[in-house]
């Protein structure tokens, strides 16, 4: 897809994501994905980075930096209250949601090791993405290797809906056989809708 020459408005990328979440699938496989539902203000994507700061004493400022780590985050606001978006929220077995529509029970237990893969698709509303007619452009971020690292506090008031704040970690996913087209934490791709 050809980007407009910059400076141009038609380069911004406006408009809102949806979150799909998926068990993990090594090597960067496709994953069977299910929407987790609407959600609450910004999805934010965070990179966590250190860096060997190497400096000489014959000279007053810095002459290399050396990445040491590098990490990505993904904090999400799912505003759909369901108990299976709970489940993944606090790291429970699937065996700990019991019951059929419309009754369900929940127990919360100790965590469990889980690992998803996240994918985030924004469809843009007016961006470099947009295609020549009426077809909207799309980009997806395929997250390859995530874990719940938190859950935030949960607030129950009349006042407002039921936020679950959620961030998850991005682990290097040594499987992926393709780092340069894949990466190993995760990748971004634009296409066209229609």
């Amino acid at each position: 897809m050809a980007l407009t020459p910059s400076p141009s408005p038609a380069n911004v990328v406006v408009g809102a994501g949806v979150v799909s979440l998926s068990a993990w699938v090594t090597n960067g496989g496709a994953g069977s994905f299910t929407q987790v539902g609407y959600t609450d203000g910004a999805i934010e994507i965070d990179h966590p980075r250190e860096f060997k700061i190497i400096e000489a004493d014959q000279l007053q400022g810095p002459i290399a930096q050396v990445p040491i780590k590098f990490g990505a985050k993904v904090k999400v606001n799912l505003i759909e209250s369901i108990l299976e978006n709970w489940r993944i929220a606090l790291a429970q077995a699937a065996g700990q949601k019991t019951g059929a529509d419309p009754n369900f029970i929940f127990a919360v237990d100790e965590p469990i090791e889980a690992y998803w893969q996240v994918k985030i698709a924004c469809q843009a509303q007016r961006d470099a993405m947009k295609a020549v007619g009426p077809n909207p452009g799309v980009r997806t971020f395929l997250l390859w290797r995530a874990a719940i690292e938190n859950l935030d506090k949960i607030l129950i008031a009349r006042s407002q809906h039921q936020i679950l704040p959620v961030t998850f970690n991005l682990m290097e996913d040594p499987s992926v056989a393709a780092p340069t087209t894949k990466g190993r934490f995760y990748s971004v791709t634009d296409t066209t809708v229609g």
